[in-house]
């Protein structure tokens, strides 16, 4: 009986092209945050429901649940990873700070376009400065600028400054952004290397922690793409301080902020800030590798297929992509298929001579030229 339905909802493949893609970008990242000092952790797909409830303040009605095998208490699929953060953290014998960390992996959530999706986080613990906030926020901007992405914005907002205005103005008026003279300028975003911003009636740490950061981008070089948002509503409810996203025409890039507030469920007084990377909306954006390596793909008509191992081994060597064709078929199908592929170059092994076809230029090279060896073939395509 045939399968009706082969891929649930919610799920995804990925195809060659946008693996290439979705490699390059986990390279980059994982680039750029080893050179700030960061360190790659992996966290388990599976952790205790409880946990996720609890730092999250709100039941898992739309995570992925199982039962423990053993115990009987229901586990759920990685929901969010900042929880898991905190667990890790807990759970270190190390206290030694400042700790920083990144981790990659999937998570999963019942509710939107994808219920699976990557992510890529990375956190700065014990730091209780607003430089490290700033430092999270200047590795989100390099990270992209490595990606070649300019068309961003960072906005910037403020836990105390949010909850200034909804005490102020209601939370309603704040939450739906309703119009009014008396909210027009809190609803507007100020550069932030720009001083209009300081004229806001403001808490006076957040006016403190903005001059701070501000001064600390203009030392980094960046922030032409930083604006405030006095009335940036925080995306959840552990924010304590600073906390942003970076936006553009697609969607959400990235996201982030401190918290503080979620070691203080479990009796801990840990500073901590951090970011995460939406990498499905990067790869809406992300192109592949500028400088792709050199493929070949090798067709041997021979009856013994010598020639086409050995010359795959040897392109290999040099760093060549060396696909062969191991399809029985004739040779202007196996071309065509090649060229259907994208291969600019063929090698099509024959009885004495290795036929090269670069574009349109077509030129053979006799075997008795290559030697045993296939020595210096490489340069000769």
């Amino acid at each position: 009986m045939a399968v009706r339905k082969l891929l649930p909802y919610g799920v995804k493949d990925y195809y060659p092209k946008e693996v290439k893609v979705l490699n390059r970008i986990l390279r980059e990242v994982e680039r750029e945050l080893t050179l700030w000092g960061y360190e790659e952790i992996k966290l388990p797909t599976l952790e205790y429901k409880e946990l996720f409830e609890t730092a999250l303040g709100k039941k898992l009605t739309d995570g992925f649940l199982l039962k423990d095998c053993e115990g009987g208490d229901v586990l759920a699929l990685r929901y969010d990873f900042t929880p898991q953060i905190l667990r890790f953290v807990l759970h270190r014998k190390d206290r030694s700070y400042p700790l920083r960390v990144f981790y990659k992996g999937e998570t999963f959530k019942g509710s939107g376009e994808l219920w699976e999706e990557i992510s890529v986080g990375f956190e700065l613990v014990g730091a209780p400065s607003v430089e490290a906030d700033a430092e999270v926020m200047a590795v989100i901007e390099n990270i992209l600028s490595s990606l070649g992405l300019e068309d961003y914005t960072l906005v910037v907002g403020h836990r105390e400054a949010f909850d200034h205005l909804v005490e102020r103005f209601s939370p309603a008026a704040v939450g739906k952004k309703n119009y009014s003279p008396q909210m027009a300028e809190y609803l507007k975003n100020y550069p932030l290397l720009a001083e209009e911003w300081e004229k806001l009636d403001l808490p006076q740490r957040v006016k403190r922690e903005l001059f701070t950061l501000r001064e600390l981008f203009k030392s980094y070089r960046i922030g032409e793409k930083v604006v405030f948002n006095p009335s940036l509503e925080p995306e959840r409810d552990y924010y304590s301080g600073l906390f942003f996203k970076v936006v553009c025409k697609r969607g959400v890039l990235a996201r982030g902020g401190r918290y503080d507030r979620l070691f203080e469920l479990f009796g801990e007084e840990i500073p901590a800030t951090g970011g995460g990377i939406k990498i499905n909306t990067l790869l809406e954006l992300v192109g592949d590798e500028r400088e792709n390596p050199k493929r070949v793909y090798i067709i041997d008509t021979t009856p013994d297929k010598v020639w086409g191992w050995k010359i795959a081994k040897l392109l290999r060597k040099e760093g060549i992509i060396a696909e062969r064709d191991i399809v029985p078929r004739e040779g202007e199908k196996s071309v065509s298929h090649a060229r259907e592929k994208g291969f600019e170059t063929i090698l099509v092994v024959e009885k004495d001579a290795v036929k090269v076809l670069k574009g349109e230029e077509v030129f053979q090279i006799p075997l008795e030229v290559l030697g045993e060896s296939g020595k210096n073939l490489s340069d000769l395509i």
